[in-house]
Order: structure tokens, then C-alpha cells, then sequence
């Protein structure tokens, strides 16, 4: 749309002149330019597979010795307890660092495993319990909550699943409580 007549030709002759000859490095992120959950989710993954942590990831039991490693990593290694409790308030570590790693598949499965083969389940209830795992895999914990949310009410829930069969959803919800409690170590 421009009109032909109207078009100028400007021409420029700039000279380049390099004012600083010295060379520098590029400035990398720091650490301490990471927010505090970045730090602290950084570190975890870092040390998912080591200590402490591999116990939480794992579902294995925890003892104070063990709470007290996971207390001078994340709270003197990857930042202050004040600055855990400003960001969490009072979520439970163990539980915190279970919400970053998860929950190992295998240590899962074996959780469960006893309370399929206990409690006798058809397949739905069976693809139910995998859904379950699926769920701690991925999120370490489960709030009872979520039961009532899809995919868990995608089949009509544990009622409808268990329905008059409630000592088999019980054995489920035992294995429930069992992951959460470990990630819940000494923890108030």
C-alpha cells in the first residue's frame, strides 16, 4: 500500500567500534536467586535416591535418627527451618518431601498386594486399588478426599464398588493410612 513516488532511499555508514576488548564469563543462576520451594525441591531431587529420603520415597520405616538426618538436610543443607515453616506452615516434612519424590511403584504395589490377595477383589475393585497406586506413585500421599473426585468415582466410588462388601474397602484404606503415616514421621 505505499505509493511508489513516495519512497526515499536512506543510506548509513556506521563505523563499529569495540569500546571494552575484555572477556567475560556469562553469569550463571545461583542458588540463592531460586525462590525457596526451588531450592528445596532442587535438593530433593538431587538426593531422592540417598539417605533419608530414599526411606520416605521407599514407604520403609523411619526412626528418629532418620527424621533428625532429614531435619539438618533440608533445614540446614537447603535453606532454615524458619523459612520452611513461613512456606509450609505445618506440613509434615516427611510429607512434604513424599509430595516432591513420591512414592516408589514397587514399595506401592507391595502394599497393596497383601490387601488384594486378603481381601479377595474382583477386577473393577482391582483397577480401583491400581488407581490408588497410580495416585501415591505420582503424589506420594493421598487425602481421603480425593476418593471422591474422579478417576475414583469414575466406576461410582467405593459404594459402589464395595457396596456390602465394606471389610474389603477397609483393607484398602488400611494400606492407605500406612503410606501416609510413614510419611509422617515423629512428625506432630
Amino acid at each position: 500500500y505505499i505509493v511508489k513516488d513516495d519512497v526515499r532511499i536512506y543510506e548509513t555508514d556506521y563505523r563499529d567500534t569495540l569500546q571494552d576488548m575484555e572477556i567475560r564469563q556469562p553469569s550463571l543462576p545461583s542458588l540463592e536467586l531460586d525462590t525457596y520451594k526451588e531450592r528445596m525441591r532442587k535438593y530433593i531431587k538431587a538426593h531422592e535416591n540417598e539417605g533419608c529420603i530414599l526411606k520416605l520415597k521407599e514407604n520403609q520405616p523411619f526412626t528418629y535418627r532418620d527424621y533428625q538426618e532429614l531435619q539438618k538436610a533440608l533445614w540446614e543443607e537447603a535453606g532454615t527451618k524458619a523459612d520452611y515453616e513461613a512456606e509450609y506452615t505445618d506440613r509434615p516434612l516427611g510429607e512434604f518431601v513424599r509430595s516432591i519424590t513420591g512414592l516408589d511403584q514397587k514399595a506401592a504395589k507391595e502394599i497393596f498386594a497383601k490387601y488384594i490377595d486378603e481381601a479377595e477383589l474382583d477386577s473393577e475393585q482391582i483397577e480401583f486399588v491400581n488407581e490408588i497406586i497410580d495416585y501415591l506413585v505420582r503424589n506420594g500421599t493421598m487425602n481421603m478426599k480425593v476418593l471422591q473426585q474422579s478417576p475414583f468415582t469414575d466406576r461410582g466410588g467405593i459404594f459402589a464398588l464395595f457396596g456390602k462388601e465394606q471389610g474389603k474397602w477397609m483393607k484398602i484404606k488400611k494400606g492407605i493410612e500406612e503410606v501416609n503415616s510413614r510419611a509422617k514421621p515423629f512428625d506432630a
